[in-house]
């Protein structure tokens, strides 16, 4: 291997060649969109958002893929760094009762199965590729990360997700999000192949060899996951494990056995995997204090995978996992966790009972997490969901309304707007035939008449004007729009209808594009250690994600795989285009919403039971067994022959 070959000059080699392969990748999803305006069996709405994004791609040629390496270089940054703590002044506001509540919407729930699907796409035409590449970048002196799915720094679900990412922070429309994601699948995982094989051809030619690997089973054989607490009990050789040495005595002078010291290491492992930050890391220093007080008798005694401690540990591990550092919650969930802790330190000699008893305490955790449920929350969730529906239908069919018919853009705004919120929420809490409801319907069509009058140079009369802003005003009353926005579109209208100043009737001007620069290695600097928040891969879940088919059969084992999830329950799920690690916290008593905490945006997301069932259709859901947190630190702590 060339001397000077290490993890960083990898990346550098990777960042010099991406401009040019993202270039590619913009030039081929144009030309794929191009391709499908000519199938003669796409639908018409299909044929037309396909042509739209074709037009925003053109209108940032070149731009796209500079975006594109930039995304890439700080998704890997933010693979390699700690979890930030989530931004408390952003949360997403479902309802003025249920504060901190987001419920996923439709539009984001499909754009992430997209972006699940082109992960897939690519993960499954490079696999054979990227193992080799993982196996010789193993060997690579610098590498900071312990995980051999990030050996090799990209991987599928970074380069799909980077992407998505790009077509967002370019200011992207949702709904042509979704023909260019569709539109890139067989492009990028045919480049992104290419371009693996190409690096691995470059570590070849510098030299650098394979390490050896190996693979392990998720479960045991009989399904239990708490595998590997063997290897803790088989010491090295020339050593003994050293029981009858246990004992604060003899650990305070230095003297504790292999087993107490793997231990020690097994909880710090965990905690660094976990990055649960200074008020979670005085809870494992505290539980680490209790290994050094086991008797030999309770030693022993741990080489059963069902005692208490290991379960204790793992869930302590999952809690910590789905809470980001700077979280309130997370010193909240610290001093939960205290009378707990104090139990274990009585001065009586520990016992199975007593991780038993501390199990209990802790499994009654998740429930309490967050705020106190308000009440009604099922119902407001409800009228939440149809809302979701209802909203795309009644802006679809303005923009219809709109589309032959030239308005100034103050009206467009608003009618696009405030008003789509209006009659959205009209419908749902009152009806389609209450009074108010039609009232709001009705103003569109008159706002739109007196619009033609005043071209024609006829003003509306002083009660004309005031029955229409009155109009206006009541209904984003009724919706609970905040007094700004009210006062804001108010005086638009009224100066609109005043007749006063030359109507501009253009149609409203396409958002500047903004071109981001170019990425470099030092956007990526020092490399942190690895976020333990999520895994790189999925290879050694329990249940690994796969897509199901869809027949009778496949939609009776989703349904009973959502019936059986259980508050406490860890899953892996596609939210927002990102694989999070989530903990349900609460279920409704219908089935219909599941609320988990993760660290992804506000920390807390709301899902239907229709969204969680695509997900899981898609192979984007699933669950962490009981023990997976616990296996991937003995597969970090303990080596290969151990």
């Amino acid at each position: 291997m060339t001397r000077s070959l290490n993890f960083s000059t990898l990346w550098q080699h990777l960042v010099t060649g991406l401009p040019q392969w993202a270039g590619l990748i913009e030039r081929e999803t144009r030309d794929a969109l191009r391709d499908s305006l000519s199938n003669p069996w796409a639908q018409g709405g299909a044929r037309a958002q396909s042509s739209e994004a074709l037009s925003w791609l053109k209108a940032r040629s070149g731009v796209v893929a500079q975006a594109y390496v930039r995304a890439l270089a700080q998704r890997v940054k933010e693979e390699l760094a700690p979890p930030a703590a989530p931004d408390l002044q952003m949360r997403e506001f479902l309802l003025d009762s249920a504060p901190m509540l987001s419920l996923m919407d439709e539009g984001s729930m499909q754009e992430g199965i997209e972006t699940g699907r082109l992960a897939r796409e690519v993960e499954q035409l490079t696999e054979g590729t990227l193992r080799e590449l993982r196996s010789l970048c193993l060997g690579l002196p610098g590498r900071p990360m312990h995980e051999p799915e990030l050996a090799y720094p990209l991987t599928p679900t970074i380069v799909a997700e980077a992407f998505s990412q790009t077509l967002a922070d370019l200011g992207c429309e949702p709904e042509l999000r979704l023909p260019i994601l569709r539109a890139c699948t067989t492009v990028l995982g045919r480049e992104t192949l290419r371009m693996f094989e190409q690096h691995l051809q470059w570590l070849r030619d510098q030299g650098l060899r394979p390490l050896a690997t190996r693979l392990r089973p998720a479960t045991a054989p009989g399904g239990s996951a708490y595998i590997g607490i063997d290897r803790l009990f088989s010491a090295p050789a020339g050593e003994t494990l050293g029981a009858s040495a246990v004992g604060s005595v003899a650990t305070q002078a230095g003297l504790a056995p292999p087993l107490v010291r793997k231990l020690e290491q097994l909880t710090r492992t965990l905690a660094r995997q976990t990055r649960a930050g200074a008020a979670m890391d005085a809870v494992w220093q505290r539980l680490q204090a209790q290994v050094e007080r086991l008797s030999p008798h309770e030693l022993s005694a741990l080489q059963q995978p069902e005692h208490p401690f290991w379960r204790l540990i793992d869930r302590l591990a999952a809690l910590s996992a789905v809470q980001s550092p700077g979280d309130p919650e997370m010193r909240e969930l610290a001093g939960r966790l205290a009378p707990m802790l104090a139990e274990l330190e009585r001065p009586q000699e520990l016992s199975t009972e007593a991780f038993d008893s501390a199990l209990s305490e802790l499994d009654s955790v998740p429930g309490d997490f967050g705020m106190t449920r308000p009440a009604g929350l099922e119902s407001s969730l409800d009228q939440e969901t149809r809302r979701r529906e209802v909203e795309p239908t009644v802006r679809a069919q303005l923009q219809e309304q709109l589309r032959q018919t030239p308005v100034p853009d103050a009206l467009r705004r608003f009618l696009l707007g405030p008003w789509v919120q209006v009659l959205t929420h009209a419908l749902v809490q009152e009806g389609p035939g209450a009074p108010n409801t039609l009232r709001y319907m009705n103003l569109v069509p008159d706002l739109l008449t007196t619009l033609n009058r005043l071209q024609r140079g006829r003003v509306p009369t002083v009660l004309e004007r005031q029955a229409l802003l009155d109009g206006a005003r009541d209904g984003m009353q009724a919706a609970a729009l905040p007094s700004h926005v009210v006062d804001g579109h108010l005086g638009d209208l009224a100066q609109l209808l005043s007749g006063i100043g030359k109507l501009a009737l253009n149609l409203a001007t396409p958002a500047q594009v903004v071109v981001p620069s170019s990425p470099s290695v030092a956007e990526v600097p020092g490399w942190p250690a690895l976020a333990g928040e999520e895994w790189a891969g999925h290879a050694e879940l329990a249940t690994v994600p796969m897509r199901l088919e869809d027949n009778d059969h496949a939609r009776a084992e989703r349904s009973a795989w959502i019936d059986g999830l259980a508050v406490g329950d860890l899953c892996r799920l596609m939210l927002q285009g990102r694989w999070v690690t989530a903990l349900l916290t609460w279920r409704s008593d219908n089935g219909q919403f599941f609320m988990f905490k993760s660290r992804r945006g506000s920390g807390t997301q709301t899902v239907t039971r229709r969204g969680l069932d695509r997900l899981r259709a898609e192979g984007l859901a699933t669950q962490v067994e009981a023990g997976q947190m616990l296996a991937r630190a003995l597969d970090t702590m303990l080596p290969p022959d151990q």
